[in-house]
């Protein structure tokens, strides 16, 4: 559901009310179980991509539904004060999710395959329960994690900018907002096959009160220089504080009467980005423009287990970019053709990177941790032609080189290997023609051909004696897909019936070797071949 409304009070005062709501369930998780590496990521197997029980199919040994319900509001206020316009904006949201995995294949350490599985776990703790078993009960045992996330944030944002059209353009303004979140785990047994739960107590209960606020100034300034030349220049100061407090207790943790083990954590951190972009009109139909701006994201606090290893950080750092860009846009051939590129380069410090800690005789846990830099860097363009009246052809893509500059070991990242999931090559060509069908109604077809590259998946690392070894990162290789549409329309009305991915292309969009029978992975794939039509009134 969205609503929305607008209230003109005078030509100088207005109000705008957005409400936003969406209710997500679903059944289970949208991938495909494959071979994996057999949880012996220094040496994966030639075929750990294969599905292991047919493509589109995964096994688990109980039900993983799931639901998602979005809530958002806000409120924009304008008012023209005679030498600019102050602008107000409030926005509320929350956030709640509600599921159930099966972790029961997830192994106790990622490369020991000695070590088990969660399932082993559940099944060696079943001579607990005092007999006999509940109808239909076996002697194996499997693990599910529940979790229930609930988040609220509130933002207010105060802008006062000049009016445009000015010799010097300016504009300051304002920001804070406040997140609280609470995330609730528990890892319950239950019977194979009949996904009954045991009667023993969770194997371990975490819950996560976090509070995240910040608060920021900004203000941005161009100049004109001359009706072809300006210059903007704009920066950012922002303070975030952040804290964290974790409760765990359950049967693996503790002896009975499992008492709840409290560990916190926080963090403040401070931060000044900038934006430098001149712009140059060499014509009413050509523009070259750059641009010079920093980026940022905040770091924030490791809630960690009562005992922990030396040197274990209780906190990561945020990581930061520096980004350049120069470009040109023009318009050609009396305006029948349109070219948009752009060249870009961006430094990357301080990468934020997820870490796999083991502790001896213990399940291993992840934390937020820094790593070393990267580099990014490429050509995007955006080739727009009109032949004829009611043809166009746009032709969109991007060469991009993104890597390592310096190593991340406890992560598992070597200098020069490339970003995750990015592919060097992608590029998409849309065709489509408009005509007149019968009485208003205009008729419409078009296709669209996409084209990504091969890409690696994330980052990790297995732990040997002497530190971290970095895992073979799997190549996901290449894939083209291909979407038809076509309908008719006039002003008030749009029927259209399309159908996506015609050649029902088994694109893989991500990876990862963990929690599937056999200690294999799971893919993702790209939506499937998929025929409908939509209907559109506006009113």
């Amino acid at each position: 559901m969205r609503a929305a409304l607008l209230v003109n009070f005078t030509d100088n005062l207005s109000i705008r009310l957005n409400a936003f709501g969406q209710d997500l369930h679903t059944d289970g998780s949208p991938y495909t179980d494959v071979v994996g590496a057999g949880d012996f990521p220094l040496t994966p197997p030639a075929n750990q991509l294969e599905p292991q029980n047919g493509n589109y199919n995964q096994q688990r040994f109980i039900n993983e539904p799931s639901s998602f319900d979005y809530r958002v509001y806000s409120g924009t206020l304008n008012w023209n004060v005679g030498f600019g316009t102050f602008t107000s904006i409030t926005s509320y949201g929350t956030t709640e999710e509600n599921g159930v995995s099966d972790v029961t294949s997830t192994a106790l350490a990622p490369g020991v395959p000695a070590a088990g599985t969660y399932g082993d776990v559940a099944t060696s703790i079943l001579p607990l329960i005092p007999p006999p078993p509940p109808a239909g009960a076996s002697n194996v045992a499997g693990l599910a994690e529940t979790e229930a996330i609930n988040i609220k944030k509130w933002t207010q944002e105060f802008r006062l900018a000049s009016s445009a059209g000015q010799t010097l353009e300016w504009q300051v303004g304002a920001f804070y907002t406040r997140e609280s979140s609470t995330l609730v785990q528990t890892l319950p047994t239950f019977y194979i096959p009949s996904q009954v739960y045991t009667p023993l107590p969770s194997l371990e209960n975490a819950s996560l009160d976090a509070l995240y606020r910040e608060w920021a100034g900004f203000a941005q300034l161009t100049y004109h220089f001359s009706p072809q030349f300006d210059l903007g220049f704009g920066g950012r100061w922002s303070e975030n504080k952040q804290s964290a407090s974790e409760s765990t207790s359950g049967l693996l943790l503790a002896s009975p009467p499992n008492p709840a083990t409290i560990t916190s954590g926080d963090s403040t951190d401070s931060d000044v980005t900038y934006s430098i972009a001149p712009r140059w009109h060499v014509s009413s139909d050509t523009m070259v423009y750059g641009r010079i701006a920093s980026g940022y994201r905040p770091g924030g606090p490791n809630d960690l287990p009562p005992v922990v290893p030396p040197g274990v950080e209780r906190a990561y750092q945020p990581d930061k970019t520096t980004n350049y860009e120069v470009g040109v846009r023009t318009d050609l051939l009396d305006k029948r053709l349109s070219v948009d590129v752009a060249a870009f380069l961006v430094d990357w410090t301080k990468i934020q990177l997820f870490e796999f800690v083991q502790i001896a005789g213990q399940p291993g846990f992840g934390i937020n941790a820094n790593g070393g830099t990267a580099r990014s860097k490429g050509l995007e363009w955006t080739l727009a032609a009109t032949p004829l009246s009611g043809l166009t052809f746009t032709l969109a893509g991007a060469y991009v080189d993104a890597y390592l500059t310096s190593a991340a070991p406890a992560a598992g990242g070597n200098d020069g290997d490339r970003l995750s999931y990015a592919p060097k090559w992608s590029t998409s060509l849309d065709g489509a023609y408009t005509w007149r069908a019968f009485n208003d109604y205009d008729a419409f077809a078009g296709a669209t051909w996409s084209y990504i590259g091969s890409r690696f998946n994330d980052f990790s690392a297995t732990e040997i004696a002497t530190g971290f070894a970095p895992n073979p990162r799997a190549a996901l290789p290449s894939y083209n897909t291909v979407n038809l549409r076509a309908g008719l329309e006039n002003g008030r009305w749009t029927f259209e019936l399309y159908c996506k991915n015609v050649g029902d292309t088994r694109g893989i969009t991500y990876y990862t070797n963990s929690g599937t029978p056999n200690f294999g992975g799971v893919i993702g794939y790209v939506q499937p071949r998929t025929l409908g039509g939509t209907v559109t009134a506006r009113f």
